[in-house]
């Protein structure tokens, strides 16, 4: 008997003892002591023996207060630690009985106080309710501690009894009110962000939950307004979740919709939109009239969808605007009424596109089926006799090969014919049942022959994916989907189409709308560069509900995780945004998060009046609301929003959104230079310098900053220089912004470059020393007219040293291609061909696009137009000026510099000094010379990279930029006389092979000089475009001349025609070597490695062209990091496109230009000989196929 009177079950007790247990390898007695307290209520000062007990005996009992993690036995012993876990399976166990049967609650709380008196608060996890320790420890004992030892949650079925009645019964037994159960259950003040989705979650189960607040309304209302943001946020998500509690409560709702949490408000907001009409507004109402200010504006922001009744809505709208004196909330309710009017602007879907007839696989499809089979077959049966044999040497038995080989003997002719019938829509439940079949469908997709069949449609694919239950599948990146959407007219495909023909093939509902919503394995779909955006939105339109659900506009379904940065990819194809989602895409337009702000400005863009909108929020009281609407006015280009921001300015304290302000009026045209006198600037500076450093400053080396003198050489005060770092490195901008460039334009040249030099100095030193600047990358902004080739010797540097570095190197590249330097854009040009990480040479040609665009230029004449000149001017002379004397150097067919005196005289070096001669301009002379040379290096081996490349994708000069840019250069003529040249006409025909000599002229194969009309365009040459009697010519010509080609371009022929039949070029499979001599092979063919998987393994090399938009990839067997010389041998030669979804990026290789496909199949060739041949067991010897 225990002190209730009440009989504890046999069970129980013999439970409870094994759960304790552990106490006895400390003392038996304290154990048998514990056992006594818990049952009965003996031996009370049993507890203060457990409070002093150490660690162990936390430790015996599985440290019982987690909320988290498994238990961990570091630094206990293997005994205690068996002892434990015997421990937590016991408790477990007494836990699951049905209706609390096993202990009664006077019991319970006794067992709680123990295990809060033995843990001493070492494994305490409170979750921020206002209820004892004891029933924390005993709540999260039961529900999670003794059920993280099976890896599953607590649920119902294992913890019947523990629900919120138990928790009120308990704190009944303890004499306490029970009133603070609900507490325990919702509170979550004191969890980790990370737990929140997880943290007892059986408590928050519907049912007796339910129930319990149905029976006990005022309690709810009570608990609303003291649970914290976290608590308020479950609250609201279980009133919203139970039609029944949300009738009740939707006044409840309707508080936590205008919460102050932004978590809160997007819980509760989908259930209140939910609401009859009626009801909402009579419950928003009151809180657009009689609630604090912010709770008036998100009363107004709620009020202001499409939903009906709009027209009550509008009136209460309208009567409270006049009435209204607060600057945010008047703006809410202007904007509420803004979207109404807006809502004539809504989109009809347009009809659907008409269907294609229904195609009907025929006996082609049964051949492919049965040959399939048949191969799968062999294979099966290959690899289960090897399997058996396997078996037979080792005591681990393995079957997989067996029982597949028994599964695809399962698969004859008549299953076949009975998949058909079932792909045509004809067939019985049986056949449909073979498409559930996992043989079956292995035997269907073998080479994905069946999918590229005319005859296999839409209805075929329908009937494919009828059976798909997953819906983080990705119908869009699947190659069945994908081989039947690349045979149709895009403007006959619609998704609608598709989607009915899916549901009616019993295909899991929203299939097609999920997979590009909800995160899938294969990424996001791309099906917008293949279709029109009319074939795509209507479906979304129309079928709204899982926009809704990614906006958080309404209850998640389920356990299915939207995407919304696809859906606001989704939401770009609309040609008009629909009123409703024009709320929610303005809270993330001027959201605190940057994830989406952008996307959501970019799409409100198209908004009529969304300059009006924006301006509002320049009267924030918030000052980065101020500052998010200033940046974005100015990339709206919102004139209109000129004198709001003027306004703003002249009232804003915040010196940090004063620049802001400034920086849009900069953008948007104004004239600053009444505000840009070093007067303003200097008490800008000092006000905004009056408060503390940034933290993340708090390294800089603020008094090295150097001295700085504007245009007219006076000197900058040092406080100036100094804001302008603060401010950069608040707006985290590395590329800087309008404002800070014309602040730097104000400087003198020689001040500009000194300052970006050391900051960019001091960025790399700090990273280096193993600082954290990242958070600082703004500060680069300043570092834009950093002199060029120290700043790219800086970053070469430093790319080499710190590869992983990301985020610095695309900071820094940022930064320094805002000063257009000829020598960071040809860097530029390096990293976004030839750099290791893809992220960083997206960004370069990102950065690259950008400059172009600036200077109106394309790509490819930017990179023409902006080679160093090495010091040489247009006339190929580099002057060197000693003062008294001169001296000059030009570049010989080499491209090595040859000095002569100022008579013409040559000397083999620069001479030493003479009386007469001025030190520092012999000495700048010098520095001269040695830059030229090494420059000259790096622009021929850069230059000489990029002329081959231009080769490979066929690129053609207009002749006056040929002469131009290329024999016009000191450097690079030098290398176009090395090659041959193909002259065209402006229609593209083939007129004449030619060379430029040193003199400048142009010369045939016969020494005949040629001159060329205009209009003429040139091209290189290459083996593949010519004739074997040009070819010949041409290698005679070259060597005559003695002429050392640039590189080879009259060897390497097309592959043989019968090569081009299939998706890649596979004649030399098989042959091998090992993975250090194909690596050295590729390398130096100029071939990447390709990116390894997450089990470090790689299986390709590969050379992009951009200006084609192609990769050249060659598979290989692969190898893994770090690199190990394994046997390896070679494999494919393909081709892929770097743009446009990734299941349709392979090119067939007839499809790819035909010199760089002779160029591809020469490295494939190239690295081949290196290789010892073909081994007809190569697969064998290989540690990966």
């Amino acid at each position: 008997m225990n002190d209730t009177g009440k009989q504890v079950p046999g069970a129980g007790q013999a439970a409870l003892e094994r759960g304790l247990k552990g106490l006895a390898s400390i003392d038996k007695t304290l154990w048998q002591d514990s056992c006594a307290f818990v049952l009965g209520g003996e031996h009370p000062a049993t507890l203060q023996k457990l409070r002093h007990g150490g660690a162990r005996t936390a430790a015996v009992l599985g440290h019982p207060g987690r909320l988290s993690h498994s238990f961990f036995a570091i630094g206990t012993s293997d005994e205690d630690a068996l002892q434990a876990r015997a421990g937590l399976v016991a408790r477990d166990a007494l836990y699951a009985a049905p209706d609390a049967g096993a202990l009664p609650p006077a019991c319970l709380v006794r067992l709680g106080k123990v295990l809060e008196a033995a843990d001493h608060g070492l494994s305490f996890a409170p979750t921020g309710a206002n209820v004892p320790d004891w029933l924390h420890y005993l709540v999260n004992d039961a529900l999670f501690a003794t059920r993280s030892q099976t890896r599953e949650e607590a649920t119902a079925d294992n913890r019947p009894a523990w629900d919120v009645r138990l928790v009120a019964r308990l704190l009944e037994a303890d004499g306490l009110s029970p009133e603070p159960a609900l507490e325990l259950v919702f509170e979550r003040r004191r969890i980790a962000g990370h737990q929140l989705e997880g943290c007892l979650r059986r408590l928050l189960a519907p049912g007796a939950l339910d129930d319990y607040m149905q029976e006990r309304p005022e309690q709810v209302r009570a608990l609303a307004l003291r649970l914290s943001a976290q608590g308020r946020r479950l609250l609201a998500a279980r009133l919203g979740g139970a039609p029944m509690l949300a009738g009740v409560f939707d006044d409840v709702l309707v508080r936590l919709a205008v919460d102050g949490s932004k978590a809160v408000r997007a819980t509760a907001a989908p259930f209140v939109s939910a609401m009859a009409g009626e009801r909402q507004l009579a419950l928003l109402g009151h809180w657009l009239l009689n609630g604090k200010l912010d709770e008036r504006a998100r009363a107004a922001e709620l009020l202001g969808t499409d939903a009906a009744p709009a027209l009550l809505k509008r009136a209460l709208l309208e009567r409270a605007l006049p009435l209204e004196s607060g600057k945010a909330a008047r703006q809410a309710i202007t904007d509420a009424l803004a979207r109404m009017d807006g809502q004539h602007a809504a989109v009809d879907a347009p009809p659907p596109a008409p269907q294609a007839p229904h195609t009907v696989l025929s006996e082609e499809a049964l051949r492919i089926l049965l040959e399939n089979h048949g191969e799968l077959l062999k294979e099966c049966d290959a690899a289960a006799r090897k399997e058996e044999a396997e078996n037979r040497r080792q005591r681990v038995q393995n079957d997989n090969w067996q029982r597949r080989e028994q599964q695809q003997l399962a698969c004859g002719e008549a299953r076949l014919r009975g998949v058909i019938r079932a792909l045509n829509g004809q067939g019985d439940a049986a056949d449909r049942r073979l498409l559930h079949d996992e043989a079956m469908r292995d035997t269907i997709c073998l080479h994905g022959r069946l999918f590229e069949l005319d005859d296999f449609g839409l209805r075929q694919l329908a009937q494919w994916y009828g059976p798909l239950r997953e819906h983080r599948f990705s119908l869009w990146n699947d190659p069945p989907f994908q081989a039947w959407l690349a045979r149709q007219d895009p403007a006959g495909v619609d998704l609608r189409t598709i989607d009915a023909l899916l549901r009616d093939a019993g295909a899991m509902p929203d299939l097609v709308a999920l997979a590009w919503l909800a995160p899938g394995w294969d990424g996001p779909p791309q099906v917008q560069h293949l279709l029109p955006a009319d074939a795509i939105w209507p479906l979304f339109l129309e079928q709204p509900a899982l926009i809704e659900q990614a906006l958080g506009l309404s209850v998640a379904r389920g356990e299915i995780t939207l995407d919304l940065a696809w859906t606001l990819e989704v939401l770009e194809l609309f040609p008009v945004l629909p009123v409703r989602w024009r709320p929610r895409l303005m809270e993330l337009a001027l959201g605190e998060g940057k994830t989406y702000r952008h996307r959501a400005q970019r799409l409100l863009a198209r908004v009529p009046g969304i300059g009006q909108q924006v301006s509002g929020n320049l009267e924030s009281g918030k000052q980065e609301l101020r500052g998010i609407a200033a940046r974005w006015l100015a990339e709206l280009g919102c004139r209109a929003a000129v004198p709001s921001l003027y306004r703003a300015l002249e009232r804003e304290s915040r010196a940090t959104v004063g620049a802001l302000l400034m920086a849009a009026l900069d953008a948007l045209g104004e004239d600053l230079s009444p505000r840009l006198s070093p007067p303003l600037l200097l008490a800008q500076a000092r006000e905004g310098l009056r408060g503390k450093t940034p933290a993340g400053l708090s390294w800089f080396p603020f008094t090295m900053l150097p001295a700085c003198t504007w245009h007219d050489g006076q000197a900058v005060d040092a406080d100036i220089v100094r804001w302008w770092l603060v401010l950069a490195c608040q707006w985290k901008e590395p590329g800087g912004n309008g404002l800070l460039a014309r602040y730097l334009c104000l400087l003198a040249p020689a001040s500009r470059a000194a300052l970006g030099s050391m900051v960019l100095r001091t960025f790399i030193a700090h990273d280096e020393s193993g600082g954290s600047v990242i958070g600082e990358k703004g500060m680069l902004a300043l570092a834009v007219h950093a002199p060029g080739r120290e700043a790219v010797s800086l970053l070469q540097a430093y790319m080499r040293d710190f590869p992983a570095c990301r985020a610095q190197i695309e900071a820094m590249l940022e930064a320094l291609a805002g000063g257009d330097d000829p020598t960071v854009v040809q860097f530029l040009l390096g990293v976004a061909h030839r750099y290791r990480n893809a992220a960083v040479q997206g960004r370069a040609r990102e950065l690259l696009g950008q400059i172009a665009q600036r200077r109106g230029w394309s790509e490819e004449q930017l990179a023409d137009r902006t080679v160093p000149m090495a010091g040489f001017d247009d006339a190929g002379r580099l002057e060197l000026d000693y003062g008294a004397r001169r001296f000059h150097a030009t570049l010989d067919p080499d491209l090595k510099p040859v000095l002569q005196r100022a008579d013409g005289g040559a000397i083999k070096t620069l001479p030493v000094a003479c009386l007469g001669d001025d030190e520092r301009l012999v000495h700048e002379a010098r520095l001269a010379l040695a830059a030229c040379r090494k420059e000259v290096r790096q622009v021929a081996e850069t230059q000489a990279a990029r002329l081959y490349g231009a080769m490979c994708t066929g690129r053609v000069w207009p002749l006056e930029e040929w002469q131009r840019h290329l024999l016009g250069h000191p450097v690079v003529g030098r290398l176009a006389q090395r090659l041959v040249w193909l002259a065209q006409d402006d229609g593209g025909m083939p007129l004449q092979l030619l060379r430029p000599t040193e003199d400048g002229s142009l010369i045939g194969e016969d020494d005949a000089e040629l001159v060329l009309a205009p209009g003429s365009a040139l091209r290189l040459a290459h083996a593949a475009i010519l004739s074997g009697p040009q070819i010949g010519a041409w290698q005679r010509h070259l060597i005559d001349y003695r002429i050392t080609p640039l590189f080879e371009q009259l060897q390497r022929a097309s592959p043989d025609a019968g090569l081009l039949g299939g998706a890649a070029i596979s004649d030399r499979l098989g042959w091998v070597s090992d993975a250090h001599t194909l690596r050295a092979a590729f390398g130096k063919l100029g071939y990447q490695r390709a990116p390894a998987d997450d089990g470090g393994l790689f299986d390709s090399y590969y050379k992009d062209f951009g200006a084609a938009d192609l990769r050249v990839a060659i598979d290989f067997s692969g190898n893994v990091l770090p690199e190990k010389n394994l046997p390896a041998a070679l494999k494919s030669l393909r081709f892929e496109r770097l743009s446009g979804p990734g299941q349709q990026r392979g090119v067939a290789p007839a499809e790819v230009p035909g010199v760089l496909l002779a160029e591809a199949y020469g490295d494939y060739l190239a690295v081949a000989a290196q290789c010892a041949g073909f081994d007809a067991a190569w697969e064998e010897r290989m540690p990966w196929q």
